[in-house]
Order: structure tokens, then C-alpha cells, then sequence
């Protein structure tokens, strides 16, 4: 029998290995195009209600994403979410262009100690 010779190639980063990201109720494939420090970590896209059970299930979420204001939801209720989970992965929120984002920053921030929280204004939200 012979054996072709071994092609040393990339082979993708092993799922098991990956970091998590959780979009709430947006489209996770639309991620990567406008946020380039996710894409590398596996999106997975859950409704809001979802948002605790899954981080009491998976150690490996790094980031959570969410809209500013979601149906039936904003990111304050997010932000209180991660806050009783102890989150200390990062808070990235999807804004429209909002006056004075710094005080938003903060005050979410406030919710959500231990959590680092990032805005970022994105045109078609």
C-alpha cells in the first residue's frame, strides 16, 4: 500500500477549543462582517430568555452581544442578566448613533459589574 505524502495545511480551530459568543436576537452570520474582533469565536444566536440558562451552561462564552433595545427587551435587562451570573467575559451592545454613548457606557456598566462593557454604534441596526 502506499501512502500519499502528509500535506501540512490549517486546519480550522476545533469547536471544543473556541471561544463563545452569545448574540441576543441578532443575526450571529451578520457579525463578523462589522465586528472583526468576533470572528473567530463561534456565534450562536439565542432569544433573551435563553440568556442565563446558557451562561450557567457554558464556560467558555467570552462575549455577549445584544441591541440596545430588543423586543421586549434592552440591554439594562442584559446588563442585569450577566451581573447574577457573574459574568467577567465582555458586553459588546449594538447601538444606533446615540447622543453622548460615554453616560450610556456607564450606566450599563454600573448594571453589569465585573463585566467589561463596549457600545458599538452600527448604522442598520
Amino acid at each position: 500500500m502506499i501512502r500519499k505524502p502528509y500535506l501540512k495545511q490549517e486546519l480550522p480551530v476545533p469547536l471544543a477549543t473556541r471561544s463563545i459568543a452569545l448574540t441576543v436576537e441578532i443575526d450571529g452570520a451578520k457579525v463578523p462582517k462589522w465586528m472583526p474582533q468576533l470572528s473567530h469565536a463561534f456565534l450562536q444566536p439565542i432569544p433573551f430568555v435563553l440568556l442565563h440558562p446558557a451562561l450557567a451552561s457554558e464556560p467558555r462564552i467570552e462575549a455577549v452581544v445584544s441591541p440596545l433595545f430588543g423586543a421586549g427587551f434592552d440591554a439594562f435587562d442584559v446588563a442585569t442578566e450577566l451581573d447574577k451570573a457573574e459574568f467577567a467575559g465582555c458586553l459588546i451592545v449594538v447601538t444606533p448613533k446615540i447622543p453622548q454613548p460615554g453616560i450610556v457606557q456607564a450606566e450599563l456598566q454600573a448594571c453589569a459589574r465585573g463585566t467589561t462593557v463596549m457600545l458599538k454604534q452600527h448604522s442598520t441596526h
